[in-house]
């Protein structure tokens, strides 16, 4: 295990068959969501298997009480937010999602699986990765 940037994994391109990122975009700014998410994707390798847990929206009463104590009280979790990962990783070219909800204790956390593309998806005008001339 190495300790780096979610902005800049420390580890090489196709590195991985499968990774488990624990509330990975939770604690970032939303300007950051894509990099991170980019970073989970490059990774792993063609084929690979993302597996990751974030705080959902909350249902009921209880999980919005709990909510809404771990993210107003900055003590408790210094920027904790709500997010929903799955358009961002979409976007990054991760194919196959599906969301499960997985409550802890009054807490919203669900867990999202994912799957890289196989190949990387061909531009118009040229082969996958070429820019047309």
């Amino acid at each position: 295990m190495r300790i780096g940037s979610p902005a800049r994994l420390p580890y090489e391109s196709d590195a991985f068959d499968a990774v488990f990122a624990y509330c990975y975009l939770d604690f970032l700014p939303e300007v950051e969501e894509r990099v991170a998410s980019e970073e989970l994707e490059r990774v792993l390798k063609p084929g690979g298997r993302l597996l990751a847990s974030y705080l959902g929206r909350p249902r009921h009463l209880i999980e919005r009480s709990t909510v809404f104590f771990l993210t107003k009280f900055p003590l408790v979790a210094s920027g904790l937010r709500v997010i929903e990962p799955s358009t961002m990783l979409r976007q990054v070219g991760f194919r196959g999602l599906e969301a499960f909800s997985l409550p802890q204790k009054g807490v919203p956390v669900f867990l999202v699986y994912a799957e890289k593309a196989a190949e990387k998806p061909m531009r118009e005008g040229g082969g996958a990765g070429v820019s047309p001339r």
